[in-house]
């Protein structure tokens, strides 16, 4: 995660802990760190004017809560900027010799392999987990855009071999990677 020592980061400027689960640093920490003297009162004072000002910028104490937590707050107008974000956020990582876009003519049949072949990544987890409006899966919009002419495939299971069988049997191999996060936790490596 991001904070590491209460009072360093207190000190430094940060205003609030935002971690899983919450108050690591900042709740009980934050306190015994006060009545220390470790961390000034009139800092404090400062962290909690700096959230409270936010919250009456933006009328938090002008109306009364609505809603709920579990609602759908999704529109078409959002759902069409989150489909168009993600479009333009899909990273091509190699197109070797030019292959794509692909030429549909000489395409008999498609391997579609990885993770989120099957089982998309929509969404991030902790604080960035959202419930999209809709998910196609890129094996049904790869089936639906080769046509019935085209044999498209996905592994049988998650095994590598699995995957090779699937890729050797096909003309076209296409593979979905992802890496799943979430805060409080840093990785040494992607791989």
């Amino acid at each position: 995660g991001g904070l590491h020592n209460t009072v360093q980061e207190a000190n430094a400027g940060t205003d609030f802990e935002l971690t899983i689960p919450g108050g690591q640093k900042f709740a009980e920490p934050l306190k015994t760190a006060v009545q220390a003297g470790q961390v000034p009162s009139l800092r404090l004072y400062d962290m909690v004017r700096r959230i409270v000002r936010q919250q009456f910028r933006f009328g938090f104490f002008d109306r009364p809560p609505s809603g709920s937590a579990g609602a759908t707050v999704t529109s078409a107008a959002h759902a069409a900027v989150a489909r168009s974000t993600a479009e333009q956020g899909t990273v091509l990582l190699k197109n070797a010799g030019g292959l794509l876009p692909l030429n549909p003519s000489g395409i008999r049949s498609i391997a579609v392999l990885g993770p989120g072949a099957t089982n998309p990544m929509t969404s991030g987890l902790g604080s960035s987990q959202v419930r999209p409006a809709y998910v196609v899966r890129p094996v049904d919009a790869i089936a639906r855009r080769a046509g019935s002419g085209v044999t498209v495939r996905t592994a049988a299971d998650a095994t590598v071999q699995a995957a090779v069988q699937a890729a050797a049997a096909s003309d076209v191999a296409i593979v979905f990677g992802d890496k799943s996060a979430s805060e409080g936790r840093d990785f040494g490596t992607l791989i």
